[in-house]
């Protein structure tokens, strides 16, 4: 896969005060203070007189020491002394939520199981100040796409659209700097708050037993059944969502809450405002390239039920956050609290699916006031030369560091904004063991990448907070950054196919979430049904074709099948269909005028008979084009509209080739106005008669032995290809043409099923009647799925026409020479590309009109694979 070049992060200076000390960096502000207050003493015995000797510099030196080393340790990502200042606080700090309402909980493990020992409710009313700091946000009220948690008032909520590009890619940075200046636009702190999860496995399994109700169940229904329950349990998704928050931060990106003691300051914005700024982003994204829906007040609740503002009850212990709802989850909040020396697209988000951890993602982004931000570079800058100018220690770090904070003031000069963020997770599991797991992988996936990642234990609710939408995040994930940095890191992938309610095709090869199609849903144009497959030989395509349609049949959709190597009979037979081998069955295209007018049976028939009657213009791999000189097909067309004529006024029995053939000798020669007109009307009869004769007239000149429409049917031209060399046009434009005629009769949803379409694509008297189905279908609920191994047979101009009338494109797989030519014709992506080639059997991408598109890995459950596919051991992924 192309991935875009990584960059350098600069400075990623984190919001903890420090100061730059010569020979030893940066210090927290604390061990600076700390050393100040010791400083006193020890020079006070440094200096004293007496008798000391060496006691006046040994225990200076000591008291310096004990300060260094009381203030520079952490845990968890705080400092020593500020957790044990929250362990001596907590009997006051809010550790568990009950109906909205924060409560001091008393709980203990026994095991993995969590025993609730006692609760109270959080009493603040004596302490004014400090009780609003200790109020985390409670929520009041929710709308559509908006929300109302007190302190901090209305914010919107908007779900985002990922970006359907591999992570890394260079179509995954383009759409996050894209999406970046999105966010900017709005000009206000946002939170982008990612769901990363299984796919509900029983949501998924009501879907499928609601598109298969009333259908015998079966050992084939079992394993299709088994199979999407499974990927949904092992599969994940990402589901995004950008809060806007005006009042979260302050003009130097600070968020309110980051300070416990400045939570009580935070401002409250009033609905009008936020509605103000849902509007203009909802008005905006799409110039930006970014679908973005407003999302309803149900789905907003159920977000919200994942964190303390609309869970049922919360309870914060140091090993996990217990969130009770519907369902029990187990939370472990962690913060981001040091970015890698240089990120790439999508780092964060790759960093969880590869751990398959389940998780609760928060990136807050603040923007910085650029006074603010210079200020700030400009001590560090002056403090870091200082540094290096201290001979006592090797200075090239904090020469660099300088550097870099020059570099930096240079992009602020050239517009480049700086901006606090700050990046939570609470990775979740059903179990609190299976929650630690995940956190673990994630951990260790994350600190590959180069990210500090800690746990965060304390205070009580505040770092489960972080995690929550509209919650401040704390103080030890504050990040001072800059915007390419950011746009790098946002957590959101496509979503693209997930509908449940149609059929399962496989899984996305770039997220791992499961990929739902179906000709009936909703990409793009509702009324096209079509389908174009492309695949090389080995790719997989059979396999492909074979299992979308059964998932279709169950679901109630009737077909028609053209199978010339007639391979479908088990497949047809196990959704209670019926299979014709053409040749000890037939099928007569003259049976269409007993329901249309003589004009349209005429118009109707028009291409099978130039095909059958055509002079043979040229050959293609093998397959002899025929084509009819437009005067020639002009002529045909009006002894066929006086032949139904005639029918029309006397016999109502199904005419047969034959009847037309004796119609033109008796009728037409006889009463040919020139000898030319006699000339062509004896070549027709030639040409036609040859059907009419032997084998061929067991296809061309009989009456229909089945009918079409009633129930799946499936037609083999194997027998015909045996004793009529390679030449199946003929006989496939003859079943189309059978096809059309009960097109617009059809009593429910029609799949007409081409194989091998390079038997019409390269001839236009016989695509003809496939163009003419595909295109008209569309307001008949009929459906045309075309399969090809090869790419020119879309090149030619019908070709390229039936491609245009499909709806939905599913490439599997190219040989790397014609690479280029399928990328160029289909619109792929680099990446796109790449996964084509080299093959690899059941990958392919799936493209829809409406936009939606994704690299499929075609999955198949065992039972439908023995239906399906002649080498068993492919196994599940085709």
């Amino acid at each position: 896969m192309a991935n875009v070049r990584r960059i350098t992060v600069p400075l990623a200076l984190d919001a903890e005060a420090s100061m730059e000390a010569p020979g030893f960096g940066a210090l927290p502000m604390r061990a600076i203070i700390g050393v100040g207050i010791a400083a006193i003493p020890a020079m006070a015995l440094v200096l004293a007189g007496g008798s000391w000797g060496l006691i006046r510099w040994i225990i200076p030196a000591l008291l310096l020491v004990v300060t260094l080393v009381v203030t520079l340790p952490m845990t968890d990502g705080i400092w020593i002394g500020t957790q044990a200042l929250y362990r001596l606080a907590a009997r006051w700090l809010p550790s568990g939520s009950r109906g909205g309402r924060l409560h001091v909980s008393g709980a203990r493990w026994v095991g993995d199981l969590l025993e609730q020992v006692g609760s109270r409710a959080l009493t603040t009313a004596r302490l004014p100040v400090v009780g609003a700091a200790l109020q985390l946000p409670t929520l009041q009220s929710v709308e559509d796409g908006l929300f109302r948690a007190d302190p901090g008032g209305w914010r919107a909520v908007l779900r985002v659209r990922g970006p359907d590009a591999a992570i890394g890619s260079a179509e995954h940075a383009a759409w996050g700097s894209r999406l970046m200046s999105w966010i900017q636009a709005t000009e206000c702190p946002v939170q982008l708050v990612a769901v990363v999860d299984h796919q509900d496995a029983d949501a998924i399994a009501q879907a499928f037993d609601s598109r298969l109700a009333g259908v015998r169940q079966s050992p084939l229904l079992q394993g299709e059944r088994r199979l999407v329950e499974e990927l949904a349990e092992t599969s994940f998704g990402v589901v995004t969502y950008l809060v806007i928050d005006p009042s979260l931060a302050d003009g130097a990106g600070r968020p309110y809450g980051s300070w416990i003691l400045d939570a009580a300051s935070r401002p409250s914005t009033q609905v009008e405002v936020v509605r103000e700024k849902a509007n203009v982003a909802l008005r905006t994204a799409r110039g930006f390239g970014i679908e973005v829906t407003v999302p309803a007040a149900a789905e907003v609740n159920a977000l919200l039920a994942r964190t303390h503002l609309g869970a049922e009850s919360v309870v914060a212990t140091e090993r996990a956050v217990v969130v009770r709802g519907e369902r029990t989850t187990f939370n472990l909040p962690h913060v981001v609290t040091r970015l890698p020396r240089s990120v790439g697209p999508g780092d964060l988000v790759d960093a969880l699916l590869q751990s398959h951890s389940r998780a609760l993602v928060n990136v807050t982004i603040c923007p910085v006031a650029m006074r603010a931000a210079r200020k700030r570079l400009d001590r560090m800058i002056r403090a870091r030369e200082y540094a290096a100018n201290q001979k006592a220690i090797d200075s090239s770090g904090d020469t660099l560091m300088a550097q870099e904070g020059q570099q930096l003031l240079e992009l602020f000069a050239q517009g480049v904004r700086p901006m606090t963020m700050a990046i939570s997770c609470a990775i979740t599991g059903n179990a609190v063991a299976e929650a630690e797991a995940g956190a673990e992988r994630f951990v260790a996936h994350a600190g590959a990448k180069g990210f500090q990642i800690v746990q965060a234990r304390q205070p009580g609710l505040w770092p489960f907070a972080a995690c929550a939408p509209g919650g401040a995040p704390l103080r030890r994930s504050l990040i001072l950054t800059v915007e390419p940095v950011v746009e790098r890191l946002l957590p959101a992938l496509g979503t693209s196919f997930e509908d449940p309610a149609h059929a399962l095709v496989g899984l996305n090869a770039f997220t791992g979430a499961p990929v739902f199609w179906s000709a009936w849903g909703d990409h793009g144009d509702a009324t096209n049904h079509n389908l174009l497959m492309l695949g090389t030989s080995g790719g997989g395509k059979s396999v492909a074709l074979k299992s979308l349609l059964y998932r279709h049949a169950i679901a109630g959709a009737n077909f028609v099948v053209l199978d010339p190597d007639s391979e479908y009979r088990q497949l047809v037979a196990a959704v209670g269909g019926e299979y014709h081998e053409l040749g000890e069955s037939a099928l007569n295209p003259f049976a269409v005028s007993l329901t249309l007018s003589a004009d349209e049976s005429a118009a109707t028939i028009l291409p099978v008979l130039a095909v059958l009657a055509g002079d043979t213009a040229f050959d293609l791999t093998g397959h002899p084009i025929r084509r009819m000189a437009s005067e020639d097909k002009s002529w045909l067309h009006d002894q066929l509209r006086g032949f139904f004529d005639q029918l029309g006024r006397g016999s109502v029995a199904e005419p047969t080739l034959g009847d037309f053939v004796e119609y033109l000798k008796v009728r037409v020669e006889r009463q040919a106005r020139s000898e030319a007109e006699a000339v062509r009307a004896r070549t027709m009869q030639e040409r036609l008669n040859f059907y009419c004769k032997g084998q061929l007239a067991t296809i061309f000149n009989r009456r229909s032995t089945f009918r079409l429409g009633a129930r799946p049917v499936g037609i083999g031209f194997r027998q015909l290809a045996n004793s009529y060399a390679a030449d199946l046009t003929p006989a496939l434009a003859v079943v189309l043409t059978a096809i059309y005629g009960i097109m617009q009769r059809a009593e429910q949803r029609l799949l007409v099923v081409v194989d091998e379409a390079s038997y019409l694509t390269g001839n236009p008297d016989a695509g003809q009647v496939l163009e003419t189905i595909a295109r008209r279908g569309r307001k008949a609920g009929v459906g045309v799925w075309m399969a090809s191994q090869k790419l020119e047979d879309f090149l030619t101009p019908l070709g390229k026409t039936l491609a245009a009338v499909s709806a939905t494109k599913f490439i599997l797989g190219c040989q790397e020479s014609t690479l280029p030519a399928v990328r160029d014709a289909f619109g792929l992506t680099e990446e796109e590309g790449l996964a084509l080639s080299p093959v690899a059997k059941g990958r392919g991408v799936l493209l829809a009109d409406g936009g939606e598109r994704a690299v499929v890995q075609v999955c198949v459950s065992d039972e439908l694979l023995s239906l399906v596919s002649t080498s068993p051991a492919l196994g599940r992924a085709a």
